[in-house]
Formats: C-alpha cells, structure tokens, sequence
C-alpha cells in the first residue's frame, strides 16, 4: 500500500478523496448515488495519476 501511494502524482489529495468518499457512503444525501458516483470517478482518476517515469 505504500508503495501505491509513494508512485501516485498527488497521493494526499488520493487519501483525502477516498475518506470523502466513505464518508458519503456513510451520510444519507436527498439525490442518492449521484455525488457517491462522482466521488468514486474522482478517486479513481487519482487513484491513475502516477508520477512521470524517467
């Protein structure tokens, strides 16, 4: 696990977009799945962004 987030760009904003994103599945919202939906894109799109290999 730390070498996941020793290779990601950002892993900060990774850890921080993950604990968002449990946190809402935790927080009942009136349009259901629609930030969840969101928040997982999000995480998986910094979940992908890696550090330039040189």
């Amino acid at each position: 696990m730390i070498t996941f987030l020793e290779g990601l760009r950002s892993w900060q904003l990774f850890v921080l977009a993950a604990a968002l994103l449990v946190i809402d599945l935790l927080v009942p919202d009136p349009i259901p799945f629609l930030d969840e939906t969101l928040l997982a894109v999000l995480t998986y799109t910094l979940s992908r962004w890696k550090k330039p290999s040189v």
